[in-house]
């Protein structure tokens, strides 16, 4: 490659075949440029002496400065004294000499930090920095490597080591070991190991090795396109605890009864796949498929990230929309699969719970919406086909379309008018399938239960109401069967009562069609009360009308389980979730939203209630609709001096007696400085199967502080407001366990604090650490309660460590 030279002098001795050139010299090759006060090229050597004030820059943007150089002509050897680099990731790298030969430099005595100057002082050190006698740059294998290394932090030696070695970029090998001690599994150790496979590929591969838990094997696959993205993740391991079965064998007798609690499996993991990847310009094929092989899996390892989930959801769809450009008609296309896997330790507690767990495939949706209309309304298509499938259980198929039709219509005064029309009609077809009966199948499955139990007895009891299930109870039910088999029982009887046993094993079929035609007008005015200091008042009111025919019993409900009536809701038109369960009847949905801005400030309020002239569902009476007027919700915001104060309250009041039914409030006060964080939660009367339980209540609080450039802290607790609490063997399953037990009775006084935690770290440009203390309250399976230490150091450029150790308490 040619060289290219300019200085506003240059001089040619034709002798000694040399080139002088002087003031602000410029020499240029193959993106490579040499900046100087002086450059002298000898032709014959095939070398550039370059001196003063001298600016190198490679085709990386890796910048040197120095006094002297001495290069070859095409700029890939030479001899740097005194060199300051500035790499192209703002990294720093001084020595006393650096060599280069072609992807491979040196630098000897040489200092390294990927920090920036402090801005206050450039003569502070930075807070962490590597001295070495020698640091080999090696561009071609991606690797650096440091001899004789010592680090500094804030210019105090903290280690040293003879021999560092770290990629450049991204490279197969070991990376940095972990290890930690959880109550669960004991103390563990991990050595990950990472494959570069190409450009786009990459795998990592995670050895364990538990003290308590056997081993585990996990990987991450990932592939990248050019518009996409595949992930796939999971582990293996073999479950070795000598306090719980390994299959159905015992290891410690004197545990059988803990085994049994525990029910955990002896091999156990998980398995993750994700993608994205997109087909055209306006559809996209999305994957995300997940499973675990016990409730406790994650929450016994916090390190995969999901040790808070209570489910598992896999959703994989391929979705997208078309518009037509003259018509400006839009269309829009989903097709999916959706299926659950709850982690709760009694909804996975048989075989015939995940049997019966629902799969939806395919769920195919299609939404027309016209362009604009009549006076600017418009129409809206909606097609719906869903097939669910269970092999133990109703099997459902759904076909529906709807017709809407609405518009936005402004009066005079600033009256905004939007009336509406929608017209459904929903296809079934169900198929129910024999119920086989857990408890019969696992008792006669384990022929032999412990010698210490006594025989189980089949007893009878009266005809059961479901016409395709069979039934069956035994009394000594306590010593045949351990804790969470006795809580499934609690679904069917407190007491224990005896039954007869029901057996019909026949399948039955039905189809069901209905027809759903719904029609209303909503009406907002919002006006400006100057008078009133700047006030923006909103009334709102809706009239929502319907039939009042009652769904058939050959109609089952699957989407529409779960029912709540909040500010969000009393204006919608479908009160329900799902299609399977529809609002009938006729309502009028009113209210007043205030709101007044000054400034950065704003504080805001809603209040709102519903009248039934016809009887709703009978599930509404659980949150406080019924004919006539319902509950009163509404909610209060508050957005004050740019964040400073920053409050959401939500609440439902029962309209005859006045009394709080629902309370919720977030808040954020303060300053970074000392910031306070809270979540406040009231439920009267929640939805469980504990009868005599009346409320529930819980608060969540927590400080922070930016206490100092770089520097955080946080402090926080979760507390149990209720005081007395009853457990019954259900709630023990899967729920917070009471600490101090009461000799008589059912009833438990337990430590109002759920949880707490309290951490502080340290976060700049080139180096971070942290420590975090966490004491939950939580017994499930093989998950015991305890106290969680994590402490984490990353160093920018050369990795980090992050270790976490957790210490049970009690038994």
């Amino acid at each position: 490659m040619p060289v290219v030279l300019m200085a506003d002098s240059v001089s040619y001795d034709k002798r000694l075949d040399v080139v002088v050139a002087e003031g602000d010299v410029v020499i240029l090759q193959d993106g490579q440029s040499v900046f100087a006060d002086k450059a002298i090229y000898n032709e014959k050597a095939g070398e550039i002496i370059a001196d003063g004030r001298v600016f190198l820059q490679d085709y990386n943007a890796n910048i040197a400065f120095a006094n002297h150089v001495n290069l070859s002509k095409d700029l890939e050897r030479g001899v740097v004294v005194n060199p300051m680099v500035i790499t192209s990731k703002r990294e720093r790298v001084t020595a006393k000499v650096a060599t280069k030969n072609g992807d491979n430099q040196r630098f000897t005595s040489a200092s390294y930090t990927p920090c920036e100057r402090c801005r206050d002082s450039r003569s502070r050190p930075p807070v962490w920095s590597i001295h070495a006698d020698k640091i080999d740059v090696d561009n071609k294998n991606n690797m650096i490597e440091y001899e004789n290394a010592e680090i500094d932090l804030l210019g105090i030696p903290v280690g040293y080591s003879p021999y560092i070695c770290c990629p450049i970029r991204r490279k197969s090998g070991f990376l940095f070991p972990k290890a930690s001690i959880y109550k669960t599994t004991g103390f563990f150790a991990a050595t990950p190991y990472y494959f570069a496979i190409n450009k786009s590929t990459e795998l990592k591969v995670t050895p364990y090795a538990f003290a308590k838990a056997g081993a585990m094997l996990s990987e991450k696959f990932k592939h990248k396109f050019n518009d996409g993205e595949v992930s796939i993740s999971g582990a293996v391991a073999q479950y070795k605890n000598e306090y719980f079965l390994r299959g159905t064998k015992v290891l410690k007798k004197r545990a059988i009864s803990k085994a049994r609690a525990a029910r955990v499996p002896a091999t156990r993991g998980y398995g993750e796949m994700k993608s994205f990847l997109p087909i055209n310009d306006n559809f996209s094929l999305n994957i995300y498929e997940i499973a675990a092989s016990d409730p406790t899996f994650f929450r016994a390892r916090p390190f995969f990230g999901k040790r808070n989930a209570s489910f598992l959801e896999s959703n994989s769809s391929i979705d997208g929309y078309f518009v037509t450009p003259r018509s400006f008609e839009n269309h829009y296309v989903r097709v999916e699969s959706l299926h659950y896997q709850s982690l709760s330790a009694h909804d996975t507690l048989y075989k015939q719970s995940h049997e019966s767990s629902p799969v939806i495939l395919p769920s195919v949706n299609y939404t027309y919406v016209s362009p604009a209309l009549l006076w600017g309304s418009r129409a809206m298509v909606d097609v719906g086909a869903l097939s669910l499938a269970r092999k133990f259980g109703n099997n459902m198929q759904r076909a529906s379309v709807q017709l809407s039709w609405t518009m936005d219509a402004i009066a005079p005064g600033g009256q905004l008018f939007t009336p509406f029309v929608h017209i459904r009609e929903d296809v079934y077809h169900n198929k129910q399938n024999r119920i086989k009966n857990e408890l019969h199948s696992l008792y006669f499955k384990n022929k032999r239960p412990d010698s210490r139990a006594k025989t189980a007895k089949a007893l009878v009891c009266e005809k059961s109401e479901t016409p395709s299930s069979e039934t069956y109870f035994y009394d000594d039910i306590e010593d045949v069967f351990d804790e969470q088999q006795q809580s499934d029982q609690l679904l069917f009887s407190q007491k224990y009562k005896p039954m007869r046993k029901i057996s019909t094993n026949k399948k039955f079929k039905n189809s069901a069609n209905r027809m759903f035609p719904q029609a209303g007008v909503g009406w907002k005015m919002p006006f400006f009360v100057d008078e009133l200091g700047g006030i923006t008042i909103s009334p709102v009111a809706q009239i929502v009308t319907s039939t009042t025919k009652k769904d058939s019993i050959k109609i089952q409900n699957e989407d529409s389980l779960g029912v709540d009536f909040t500010d969000g809701q009393v204006l919608q038109e479908n009160r329900f979730p799902g299609k399977d369960r529809l609002d009938y009847g006729s309502r009028c949905n009113y209210g007043i939203d205030i709101s007044r801005r000054i400034c950065s400030s704003t504080v805001a309020a809603f209040l709102g209630q519903s009248y039934s002239f016809s009887k709703p569902p009978e599930i509404m009476k659980s949150i406080g609709i019924e004919k006539g007027f319902s509950n009163v919700v509404g909610n209060a915001r508050a957005d004050l001096f740019d964040g400073f104060v920053d409050v959401i309250y939500r609440f439902r009041v029962n309209n005859k007696h006045l009394s709080p039914m629902y309370q919720e409030a977030t808040f954020s006060l303060g300053p970074s400085e000392l910031r306070a964080h809270g979540t406040y939660t009231f439920l009267n009367r929640p939805a469980t199967t504990d009868k005599k339980q009346k409320r529930f209540e819980q608060l969540s609080f927590a400080l922070s502080s930016s206490f100092a450039e770089f520097w955080s802290a946080s402090a926080g607790c979760i507390l149990d407001l209720n005081g007395m609490r009853r457990h019954t063997s259900l709630e023990k399953v899967d729920k917070i366990m009471p600490i101090r037990k009461k000799k008589e009775g059912r009833y438990h006084r337990h430590d109002n604090t759920l949880s707490k935690f309290v951490s502080i770290s340290y976060n700049d440009e080139c180096f971070s650490a942290g420590i975090s203390l966490k004491h939950s309250i939580f017994k499930s399976r093989d998950v015991r309660p305890g106290m969680t230490v994590l402490f984490s150091v990353v160093f920018k450029g050369l990795g980090g460590v992050k270790q976490s150790v957790n210490s049970g308490i009690g038994k």
